[in-house]
């Protein structure tokens, strides 16, 4: 049973890339980019400004805060609002846009300096608001596959670590996800062993560690191994940025525990 998603949207800097390539752009503007129905010199450079003109009026769009508007079926505009960009906020719009538009590449530019989008929240924010929960859900026969955003190009320049930075913290939610979703009959003490096992192969600031009974035992936990015999006490622990050599409880060491079974033996209680 898998801990995550087998795939999830590529994100990258591209300030390079034309915009004309792309099936779909979507344009994050300011409240001032917009006025008495008028597109300003920054958003006309995607489109015939008349025509923007025209839809922006047609639907009172004035680039406040998570509005968006259709320009045509290649261009949609999304509110930043005038008091900072919500760099989060905006990639969970961009990911509804491109569900909404059944499109799985787009292009995202912006109007305001590329400098007040934090690139890490941008990028979790796409990328959970592009997840879907259909693991367990029945499917048909004829049903089409669900929506999976493929690639984003942001045509300004982001941050590259920060970029990573926040797909890392969305592969987090994701298994977080996936042991919160599980049904009881999957989600097993057996399960979350693995899952701990699993988080601390996928990061190398992770640390797991298996106590068996003797250490259980010492450290005065002797109930869940009265309950099961087979239980192990399971410790995930974060490492410091630069590696060097602690004790238990040092400064520097975050840890998490959980109780869970590894072998083919009956599980104990997690806690």
């Amino acid at each position: 049973m898998p801990f995550e998603p087998a795939f999830v949207a590529e994100i990258r800097s591209s300030p390079s890339a034309s915009p004309d390539a792309a099936e779909l752009v979507i344009v994050g503007c300011a409240e001032g980019d917009v006025t008495d129905g008028r597109a300003s010199a920054k958003l006309a450079a995607f489109g015939d400004a008349a025509a923007m003109g025209s839809v922006i009026a047609r639907h009172a769009f004035k680039g406040s805060k998570g509005s968006s508007v259709t320009i045509s079926p290649s261009l949609v505009l999304v509110g930043l609002g005038k008091d900072g960009v919500d760099s989060r906020g905006f990639g969970k719009t961009i990911a509804a846009t491109a569900k909404a538009n059944k499109v799985d590449s787009v292009a995202v530019a912006v109007t305001v300096d590329a400098s007040s989008v934090n690139a890490a929240e941008l990028s979790h924010g796409i990328l959970t608001g592009a997840y879907e929960s259909t693991r367990f859900k029945t499917k048909k026969d004829d049903a089409p596959e669900p929506f999976a955003l493929k690639t984003v190009d942001l045509l300004f320049g982001a941050d590259a670590a920060g970029i990573a930075a926040g797909s890392a913290m969305a592969k987090g939610v994701f298994v977080t996800k996936y042991l919160v979703e599980a049904p009881p009959n999957v989600c097993t003490p057996t399960h979350m062993a693995e899952a701990a096992e699993h988080i601390s192969k996928i990061s190398d600031r992770m640390s797991l560690t298996v106590h068996e009974k003797e250490f259980c035992e010492k450290e005065g936990m002797g109930l869940p191994h009265r309950l099961s015999p087979s239980c192990s006490h399971i410790t995930l622990r974060v490492l410091p940025k630069k590696p060097r050599v602690f004790s238990e409880g040092s400064p520097g060491a975050s840890t998490s525990t959980l109780m869970g079974r590894r072998g083919p033996k009956a599980a104990c209680p997690s806690g």
